[in-house]
C-alpha cells in the first residue's frame, strides 16, 4: 500500500485496473487488489502438461538429428512456428509418462507431397528391408524425382532417431532397398517419407514396425 500527498489523486477514487484509490485520514491511498488464489491443476491439466513436455523433448531430438526441416518449411509457408507445428500435430500421440502411445499416428514430417499408394514391405534380408509401392495416379502431388528418406526410431521414453540408407531411391523407382543403421539393426520403428528434389516440400511420414 502506498500513500500519496499529491493533490491530483484527490480527484480520483475507486478501482482503476488492478489498483484501488481511496481517501484516508492522512491523504490518498493506493492499494493493489488482492489476487485470487490459483486453483490447483486438475488431473487432465497435469496430463496435458506432461504430454507437452514429452513432445518438446522429442522435437529437440528430431532437430538434433537434422530432421526438423519439414516443420521449418511449413512455418515459412505461414503455418505455426516449427516446434509449435510439431506439438500441435503430435501432442496426443504421447502419454503422460513421456512415451509414444500411437506410433502409426506420430508424424516425423508433414507437408504437401503425397505418399505413394500401395506401399508394402516385400521382404527383409538381414539388415536390409525391401519396399515396393504403386506408380502414382493422376492427379497427385509430387514428382518422380522426389527422394525417399528413412528414419529408424529406437528406445522407449528417451527415443533415438537414426537415418537409414535408402540407396538413392526416387518416387518413380517404385521400389527401394532400405539398409538399417547399426543402432537400429535389431529392430524398432521405421518412418519413411518423400522429400522434393529441391528440398522445398515433404510428405507426411509413414510408420512401419519391424
Amino acid at each position: 500500500m502506498a500513500r500519496c500527498k499529491r493533490e491530483i489523486l484527490e480527484l480520483f477514487s475507486g478501482k482503476i485496473g488492478d489498483v484501488v484509490i481511496c481517501q484516508g485520514k492522512y491523504g490518498v491511498y493506493v492499494r493493489r487488489l488482492p489476487q485470487a488464489p490459483l486453483l490447483p491443476a486438475t488431473t487432465a491439466q497435469r496430463t496435458q502438461r506432461r504430454r507437452f513436455a514429452a513432445c518438446v523433448l522429442f522435437y529437440r531430438s528430431l532437430k538434433a538429428a537434422g530432421l526438423a526441416e519439414a516443420w521449418r518449411t511449413m512455418s515459412r509457408q505461414g503455418k505455426p512456428e516449427p516446434q509449435n507445428g510439431f506439438i500441435r500435430r503430435n501432442l496426443m500421440r504421447f502419454t503422460a509418462g513421456g512415451e509414444v502411445a500411437d506410433f502409426d499416428g506420430l508424424c516425423l514430417t508433414e507437408g504437401g507431397l503425397d505418399f505413394p499408394g500401395g506401399f508394402r514391405v516385400a521382404g527383409r534380408r538381414g539388415e536390409c528391408l525391401e519396399a515396393e509401392w504403386e506408380p502414382a495416379e493422376y492427379p497427385w502431388r509430387g514428382a518422380e524425382e522426389d527422394r525417399l528418406r528413412a528414419v529408424v526410431m529406437t528406445g522407449r521414453g528417451n527415443y533415438g532417431l537414426h537415418l537409414a540408407d535408402t540407396g538413392g531411391a526416387r518416387r518413380g523407382d517404385c521400389r527401394a532397398t532400405i539398409r538399417f543403421p547399426p543402432e537400429g539393426a535389431e529392430g524398432g520403428h521405421l518412418y519413411l517419407y518423400f522429400e522434393a528434389a529441391d528440398g522445398g516440400d515433404f510428405s507426411t511420414s509413414k510408420h512401419i514396425e519391424f
